[in-house]
């Protein structure tokens, strides 16, 4: 229920907003910017998060204020999983308890938007087509995922987000340099 909780507002949010957020996405400058944005929600929620509770100490307020993060991360260069983790650190969840819930946040959203790929492709007339291709890049995206979830929790049950607040910081400078320099 709670993670029902916290998709319905990305959802609603992704459905209400989707040309605002689409025209985001052609702005360079503004996916620069928002991975400057990640970098400083990782670094204070990794200095400030009490990082005391596991994940069945969840509330319904808990889960909603994830779901927000997750709803803003819409947003081109605002980490999804970096918001979700962050938000949930912020309520006092663990680390390697944040990254789980924010993880298995991930599916439905994955789905939904895999779902609505799929009507557009058949829209289009292109599915049937394709769905060989389609069936060998799911296989291969879901086996890679898992093995890339799998070995972040491991990582971040163990050490501090620093590491993905400086590489977002990096990244959010050399993007906003280019897109400065290029006009956009």
């Amino acid at each position: 229920a709670l993670l029902v909780l916290a998709t319905v507002l990305a959802a609603v949010a992704g459905a209400l907003f989707e040309d605002f957020f689409e025209r985001m996405f052609a702005r360079p400058a503004a996916a620069a910017a928002f991975l400057l944005v990640t970098a400083a929600i990782l670094a204070l929620s990794e200095w400030l998060g009490r990082r005391q509770r596991d994940m069945r100490s969840l509330t319904w307020k808990d889960a909603l204020f994830v779901g927000i993060a997750q709803a803003l991360a819409i947003f081109p260069g605002l980490s999804r999983s970096g918001a979700t983790i962050s938000a949930g650190m912020a309520r006092g969840l663990r680390r390697g308890e944040a990254a789980r819930f924010s993880f298995l946040l991930s599916t439905p959203i994955i789905i939904g938007a895999g779902v609505f790929s799929l009507l557009d492709l058949s829209e289009a007339g292109a599915l049937a087509s394709q769905a060989g291709v389609l069936i060998a890049g799911f296989l291969a995206a879901a086996v890679v995922g898992l093995l890339v979830i799998h070995l972040l929790l491991r990582f971040v049950q163990r050490r501090p987000l620093y590491v993905f607040a400086v590489y977002c910081a990096a990244m959010g400078l050399a993007a906003l340099i280019v897109a400065l320099v290029r006009g956009g």
